[in-house]
Parts: structure tokens; sequence; C-alpha cells
């Protein structure tokens, strides 16, 4: 049941709802842990990709993977601003992801 701002609240209006923890602030959390997880594996697999002998096809997959593991650190990262922006209250979401901030994250 919705009440008017300005209606006092009556015991037939039933118990008040209590809001849950906030999700933005849960999602912001859980983006960050994605994101050291994805900077431990990031920084181990750097020290796979180095050539042994020759560039052969072992180097390459490592090499692939390492790649794919920067892009995703830096998509978490990406999504980690926006998280914070809107959480700190700065602005919406399309706001942050048009501004000039924004820029940096989109030309990794």
């Amino acid at each position: 049941m919705s009440r008017s701002p300005t209606k006092p609240l009556s015991i037939h209006d039933g118990p008040p709802s209590i809001p849950g923890r906030g999700s933005s602030k849960r999602a912001l959390e859980d983006t960050e842990f994605a994101l050291n997880k994805a900077r431990d594996k990031f920084n181990k697999k750097l020290k796979t990709v180095k050539p042994k002998t020759s560039f052969d096809s072992q180097f390459w997959t490592e090499a692939t993977e390492y790649a794919g593991l920067g892009i995703s650190v830096s998509k978490l990262e990406f999504e980690k601003a926006v998280l914070s922006h809107v959480n700190d209250k700065k602005g919406t979401a399309e706001e942050f992801k048009n501004s000039d901030s924004a820029r940096k994250y989109k030309e990794r």
C-alpha cells in the first residue's frame, strides 16, 4: 500500500518497509572483488608469457590468454568507476559513461 507523504500513518497501512542493503553498494563490492581476482590472474599470467626458445604456439596461446585477462581487468575497472560515480551521488551511470573521465577507460 502506498500512502501520500501528508497522510498520517495508521495501523491499517501495515508495517513500514525496511530498505535492504543498497544494491549499488553490493554491486560495487562484488565488482571490487572480481577486479582484485582478475588482477591476480593477470599478474600470474604475465610470469608465464615468456618465449622459451622461440615464439612457438604455447607462447602465443599464453599471450592471447594474457591479453584477454587484460581486457577483463579494464572492463572491471570501468564498471567499478561507474558504480563509484553513482554511489558517490555524482550523477547517473549514463552521465559518467558520456563524461571525459570515462574516456580513459574507453581508450583502453
